[in-house]
């Protein structure tokens, strides 16, 4: 600005409507305008144009009297400018800067504060344990299996999840994974939840062993140790009872006659064939015969064998019901001895004696009596003596 100056100082003198200063650059301070003297006569929240002195709203006001305060998300001169803070962030109603709620960070609170931190401007520590993660407020979210205020605590018994919020669905004593909520089963109980008893011949974890007990005994479902039924004993039920002894791992003696076994489990006699009763203490009645005496013999007027069945027959006679006779050459029971005859001798079929011929004696007719002329002519033999012949 070209104005005259003071000619010692060099002061500019009379600067324009709106300056002052030394060189009439700077403009009328705030509430004075023209000469920079004259005090401008605007309302609070106002300020005055400095040439003119006409009353215009500060910076976050508006209105006739400049008393509104600018809207929500409005800031500056008319409140015409537009806020841009991000995130719940609040602009200044005069120079729209953001302040950022707790949480975020940044010209327009664009930045949510790095893991681990929390608070207003980030400033703070979050003391979540466990892989928890805190909020803007510090607030922890624990992950899946922990909870407490820092996390520091593992789900207890029958919870699970995040925050332990779920139950646990897990049967008979079974265990659930705190993160996924999976069961873990007791010994002896399989299924999703636990609620399945092993299947028979299995055992253990999850029933995936098997039983090795024999003789279809069944064996416990936790430890797998074999539950033998009577009659079968060992580790493994892999023995039957020795003879003379049944029941319960093979404790009762059995009392069985007439070399009868028993049944390993119940201790019943089991008679050999020929005898009957509780005991197979009796033999067979006449008539009767095999398995228990129960079939009937076909003798006729004879009985039979108590085993098999076959005729008793007198000596001498053999065959169905005991009708045939020894054929020559035999005698006794049942026509199994061989005669021993001789010289045309005929053969007793009942004990085998010899009826010798006129010409024969002895026991098997083998004797011939002598001649007694012959004896006689020779003189040197007495008259009875003999010879054999064959």
């Amino acid at each position: 600005m070209n104005k005259p100056c003071d000619h010692i100082s060099g002061k500019c003198l009379g600067c324009p409507k709106g300056f002052t200063g030394y060189s009439c650059t700077e403009l009328c301070p705030p509430g004075f305008y023209d000469d920079c003297i004259t005090k401008c006569q605007c309302e609070e929240n106002s300020d005055c144009d400095a040439i003119s002195g006409k009353c215009f709203c500060k910076p976050g006001f508006k209105g006739h009297d400049c008393k509104e305060g600018c809207p929500s998300n409005t800031f500056g001169i008319g409140c015409k400018e537009i806020c841009q803070c991000r995130n719940g962030g609040i602009c200044d109603s005069v120079t729209g800067k953001c302040d950022c709620p707790s949480g975020f960070v940044g010209g327009l609170c664009e930045v949510a504060c790095p893991k681990n931190r929390y608070g207003k401007n980030c400033e703070k520590k979050c003391e979540c344990q466990n892989d928890g993660i805190c909020d803007q407020f510090g607030t922890c979210k624990c992950p899946a299996g922990f909870t407490g205020i820092h996390c520091e605590q593992v789900c207890p018994a029958g919870r699970w999840g995040a925050g332990c919020k779920e139950k646990c669905r897990c049967a008979n004593q079974g265990r659930c994974v705190a993160t996924t909520g999976e069961c873990k089963c007791s010994l002896g109980y399989t299924g999703q939840f636990c609620d399945q008893s092993c299947p028979r011949g299995k055992y253990g974890i999850n029933c995936t062993l098997d039983c090795e007990c024999h003789g279809g005994a069944s064996c416990d479902p936790v430890q797998g140790c074999c539950d033998c039924p009577v009659g079968r004993y060992g580790t493994r039920c892999q023995f039957t009872c020795p003879l003379g002894f049944y029941g319960w791992y093979c404790s009762q003696r059995c009392d069985c006659l007439n070399g009868a076994t028993c049944d390993p489990s119940d201790g019943k006699c089991l008679c050999p064939l020929g005898f009957e009763g509780d005991k197979c203490q009796r033999t067979c009645a006449n008539n009767t015969y095999g398995p228990h005496c129960s079939l009937t013999c076909d003798c006729g007027d004879y009985g039979c064998d108590p085993v098999d069945g076959s005729c008793d027959c007198p000596l001498g006679l053999h065959g169905p019901k005991c009708k045939q006779v020894c054929r020559p050459g035999r005698f006794g029971k049942d026509c199994k001895e061989r005669c021993e005859c001789y010289n045309g001798a005929e053969c007793n079929k009942v004990n085998g004696s010899c009826q010798c011929s006129p010409d024969f004696f002895g026991a098997t007719c083998q004797q011939e009596y002598a001649d007694p002329e012959s004896i006689a002519s020779r003189g040197d033999l007495p008259e009875y003596l003999y010879r054999h012949r064959r």
